[in-house]
């Protein structure tokens, strides 16, 4: 008895080769027809990897590298390095505003007698003042501005 397998188009999906796994396969292929007319491997068959060096085109401490990683568990590729967020330059925080931070740090501090973190205090400075800072750059700004 057979299973029959599920119908399909008879198309497998591609999948793209990037140019440095292209030119791996190239130098592979180039050393196997050049054994192939000499009739004779290009390094004894116990030192595989000189042969795979080679090969590839890889050094034999990479090579080395690689094997240990795949005795490790599975290979994995190294990740893509993330995007640089938008560095802004100094915010100009005017002595207004300046002020208007200073006299609600010793609010916190004298009559509600609590020490104010950076949300608190930036909520109670939005009440008072229209404020665009966020809380990363109001700590920020704070902090240059000796806050």
């Amino acid at each position: 008895m057979t299973t029959s397998l599920p119908a399909s188009s008879g198309r497998k999906k591609p999948f793209i080769i990037h140019k440095q796994a292209r030119e791996m396969a190239r130098n592979v292929l180039q050393m196997c027809v050049e054994e192939k007319k000499e009739n004779k491997f290009a390094f004894p068959v116990n030192n595989a990897l000189d042969r795979a060096a080679r090969y590839t085109g890889l050094t034999k401490r990479t090579l080395s590298r690689i094997q240990t990683e795949a005795k490790n568990g599975p290979l994995h590729s190294p990740s893509k390095k993330g995007k640089s967020c938008n560095k802004m330059g100094n915010l100009n925080v005017d002595d207004f505003d300046r002020s208007v931070i200073h006299r609600c740090i010793e609010e916190f501090y004298l009559t509600k007698n609590i020490v104010p973190t950076c949300p608190k205090l930036l909520a109670a400075i939005r009440e008072k003042n229209k404020f665009s800072l966020g809380d990363y750059k109001f700590t920020k700004t704070s902090k240059e501005n000796g806050l």
